[in-house]
């Protein structure tokens, strides 16, 4: 095991303690064999830099008295240069114990009682700190969060506020709340102690909250109209790290795809890019497909990709697809930076979408595992299936012009009369800002007018809901 153990390294010194080859920082000296660390128990030597157990550096061991013939370098000491370093000796313990004791530099003040009742460790601590976590920070509507409080110290009573949740308020250390609309949401809370001490805190768009039902398929995203992700389409995972984001080169169709940044990656993190809500539930059967393009650095880059699926809104997730570090590369090794041309990109046919995922809350992910190698590309992701049988009643939906300013027009036709249906336009976060219910459509063609010119720009999705059938289109806004 090669680790660096520098804090305790230096500790140690802190604590009286020097190099195994005597009081210098130049290891590797022949003349350190006459130097001493003033332990009797570390053997003398001249200072490692690598691991070799039978390393043996300097033959007068027995000068001290403690060794009564020659033995190897103690490498495994924290005192070493080795960086295999995992232990102490008995007489390295007692002289730091001797240290601790001494007033010298002030070490005896971290136990006695008078420094500690100086300096107020004797005395209850109080609350300092506000914090919170929950098992779940991104859920459908009508999903459980259960919420957990992290604060300290000695907290012995809180007030929670959970816009947008039931309940709304709570003053159980660890409440649990359910979410019923689409949206981002705060969420509060305020502590106290014994002594009466307060503190509160407010987590911003600590909850979000998306649709259940989710958009109908077909889902097809080539990044065209994409300015950054995370988006209302999608979502990711280590945020913090390199990161998902959307670019304008390098793409397989039109002039957008998504890249990762691996190549700046430390091997062995993860990143995922999460899909919105799809409900797929009027599908007889369900295709996934995506373009992606990567390049290994060398042949012991151990970079692979993931594809997994779930059918409860993103609590639990299932493998569907794997693609091992054997065959991930789309283009031979380099270790310059890669940017793809259109003959580099493959394309990965998920068909594990079988008939129970087939639900209104269906999500999938795109996760990658760094291996060392270069940059991920994906583009032309697309969720589609044939309708069921019952679900063959809409055709030709589409709105026009697209996009619109002030006014659009919904064209569909239909196979049957239709009775008793709505037409919603819903924006990222869920909300119904249009609506026409209790409408009855005739067979053939069929085309409304819409009144947009009261809706901010941006993406929104037109639904048409009936008790035989759910489609759904999206438009931009560009007024």
């Amino acid at each position: 095991l090669y680790s660096s153990r520098t804090l305790t390294h230096e500790v140690g010194h802190w604590l009286n303690l020097d190099h195994l080859w005597g009081n210098n920082n130049n290891p590797g000296n022949a003349s350190s064999c006459t130097q001493d660390d003033a332990v009797d128990d570390t053997p003398r030597c001249i200072g490692v830099t690598s691991c070799n157990v039978s390393s043996n550096t300097c033959s007068n061991d027995a000068v001290d008295g403690y060794w009564t013939t020659d033995v190897v370098d103690n490498i495994e000491n924290y005192l070493e240069y080795s960086y295999c370093s995992k232990m102490f000796t008995p007489g390295q313990k007692s002289r730091m114990r001797a240290a601790l004791v001494s007033g010298v530099a002030g070490r005896n003040n971290l136990w006695s009682s008078s420094n500690h009742t100086a300096t107020g460790l004797n005395q209850t601590p109080t609350i300092c700190a506000v914090d919170i976590r929950s098992n779940r920070n991104m859920v459908c509507g009508g999903d459980v969060v259960e919420f957990f409080d992290e604060s300290y110290n000695n907290v012995n009573s809180w007030s929670w506020s959970f816009p947008g949740g039931s309940p709304s308020t709570s003053t159980q250390q660890n409440p649990t709340v359910t979410y019923a609309n689409a949206g981002t949401y705060d969420v509060q809370l305020q502590v106290s102690d014994q002594f009466g001490n307060q503190l509160s805190q407010n987590f911003p768009n600590f909850i979000t909250v998306i649709a259940n039902p989710g958009d109908l398929t077909p889902f097809v995203d080539d990044f065209e109209s994409a300015t950054q992700i995370p988006n209302s389409d999608w979502s990711v995972y280590n945020p913090e790290g390199p990161g998902f984001h959307v670019m304008n080169s390098s793409s397989f169709s039109g002039s957008y795809a998504v890249k990762l940044d691996n190549s700046a990656a430390i091997p062995g993190s993860v990143d995922e890019l999460v899909s919105t809500t799809l409900d797929i539930s009027n599908l007889s059967s369900a295709s996934l497909s995506f373009k992606y393009a990567f390049a290994k650095r060398n042949s012991q880059n151990t970079d692979f990709m993931q594809v997994l699926a779930s059918r409860d809104c993103g609590e639990t997730w299932f493998l569907r697809k794997n693609i091992p570090a054997s065959t991930i590369a789309t283009y031979p090794n380099t270790n310059s930076s890669y940017n793809p041309s259109a003959n580099d990109w493959n394309t990965v046919n998920v068909s594990g979408i079988t008939s129970v995922y087939l639900v209104s809350d269906f999500r999938f992910k795109i996760k990658f595992t760094s291996g060392g190698g270069n940059d991920l590309f994906i583009d032309d992701i697309n969720l589609s299936g044939p309708l069921s049988i019952e679900d063959e009643l809409v055709f030709d939906f589409l709105v026009y012009p697209n996009p619109a300013n002030t006014l659009a027009v919904l064209k569909f036709n239909l196979s049957s009369m239709v009775d008793d249906a709505s037409i919603k336009i819903v924006d990222p976060l869920g909300r119904v800002v249009y609506g026409l219910d209790n409408q009855t459509y005739n067979p053939g063609l069929n085309e409304i007018e819409l009144n947009v010119r009261n809706l901010n720009p941006g993406w929104y999705n037109v639904i048409f809901d009936s008790p035989k059938r759910k489609i759904s289109t999206k438009m931009m806004i560009n007024n």
